[in-house]
């Protein structure tokens, strides 16, 4: 059975809104970055594999099965999106489940440099690096490990295909895809400090 997407009530863009207003008076939010590297990897590298049904790698037809969850983001500009970036040469893991796009984790290879439009920063990477970004799951279909999962492919396939490390970014206070990355085999190597006063943003990068 398809799962049934919640609808946005009037209350929910209310609260929404008193939550960016908090935000522009006062915020502060930490991005950690986290890297793993080739030498980690215990796994058997093979790019592109299936791990389970229902897994693909660059398809693009996936994406016309995304239920519109993501509010500010329609199926039409989702799936532009996609067909742009894969044109672009980056890969992409999609899980569908139940009928619908149940997750999707974006992978780019040989990058210079991560950005956190969160927050407004970029860190500079070394050679040879991969970048893993933009992981969303269906929310009806959360706490299934589906993150954890495209998390450990996405590190899968970089190093087959020649990467010698691959970053990734998450905010502190994302409890979950922490969690999801950790268990990939990635470990903190620094993080953004980013505090804003009055729509003024601050940002201090700490090593770890």
């Amino acid at each position: 059975m398809t799962p049934v997407v919640a609808r946005r009530s009037f209350g929910w863009f209310v609260a929404a809104a008193l939550r960016r207003a908090r935000r522009w008076v006062w915020s502060r939010e930490v991005m950690i970055v986290f890297r793993a590297t080739s030498e980690q990897s215990a796994d058997r590298l093979t790019a592109f594999r299936t791990v389970r049904p229902g897994v693909h790698w660059d398809a693009l037809e996936d994406f016309r099965l995304y239920t519109g969850s993501e509010w500010q983001l329609s199926r039409a500009r989702m799936l532009g999106e996609a067909a742009q970036r894969l044109a672009e040469g980056e890969h992409c893991l999609t899980v569908v489940d139940q009928g619908i796009l149940a997750h999707y984790h974006w992978l780019q290879l040989g990058r210079q440099e991560i950005t956190f439009p969160e927050i407004g920063a970029t860190y500079p990477l070394p050679p040879g690096s991969a970048v893993s970004y933009r992981a969303y799951t269906e929310p009806a279909l959360r706490g299934r490990g589906l993150h954890r999962l495209s998390s450990r492919e996405c590190v899968n396939t970089a190093f087959a295909l020649g990467a010698k490390q691959i970053f990734s970014g998450v905010l502190e206070a994302n409890v979950p895809s922490r969690r999801a990355v950790e268990g990939a085999g990635y470990r903190p190597v620094a993080r953004f400090i980013c505090v804003r006063r009055l729509g003024l943003r601050r940002v201090r990068l700490e090593p770890l």
